[in-house]
């Protein structure tokens, strides 16, 4: 998670999953279609790295977990980018 400039110049929020930016409401989806991919077996030990760097919103990182416990993704991992 970071803040970047989009085309008009304003400073947006950006959420990357993998390869691909999405936005808040993408989330969950995005959780299930990953975990959807792996075995059933290891859905369990599945774990989320939430990255975010140091001009995050702690609200937006708050909005993002909700996001993940909606998708009941419950093992995260936090790393801070200075």
């Amino acid at each position: 998670m970071g803040k970047q400039k989009n085309k008009k110049g304003e400073t947006v929020q950006r959420i990357q999953i993998n390869d691909a930016f999405v936005n808040l409401d993408e989330v969950e989806k995005a959780i299930h279609a990953f975990k959807a991919k792996v075995k059933e077996s290891d859905q369990e030990k599945v774990t989320v790295s939430l990255k975010a760097d140091k001009s995050s919103d702690m609200g937006a990182i708050t909005k993002v977990k909700l996001k993940l416990r909606a998708a009941e993704q419950y093992k995260l991992l936090y790393a801070v980018d200075k």
